[in-house]
């Protein structure tokens, strides 16, 4: 990423809330980035977002892995197949 899509990231994500900005007066320009509560709680959401994708992407893995046949099959078929395989 360059430096002037950072700064401009930045910018928006100070104007949404989510990020507080510190300038410092010196030369060169010293600034700081904080997040803000509102950041801290979107990042905690999106790390359990990734957390749960996470485990997902592990399940369809073990589907494909064991080639577990999904055509024409119901729900709760696929359900027990799926437990069954993952205490393998």
């Amino acid at each position: 990423m360059s430096e002037k899509m950072l700064s401009q990231t930045l910018q928006v994500l100070e104007v949404d809330g989510f990020v507080l900005r510190i300038a410092h007066p010196v030369i060169p320009p010293y600034m700081e980035y904080y997040l803000t509560e509102q950041g801290i709680e979107v990042a905690h959401r999106v790390e359990e977002l990734v957390n749960w994708l996470t485990g997902l992407k592990r399940i369809l893995a073990t589907f494909c892995m064991h080639k577990i046949n999904m055509t024409n099959a119901k729900p709760i078929n696929l359900l027990n197949q799926l437990v069954i395989t993952l205490k393998w």
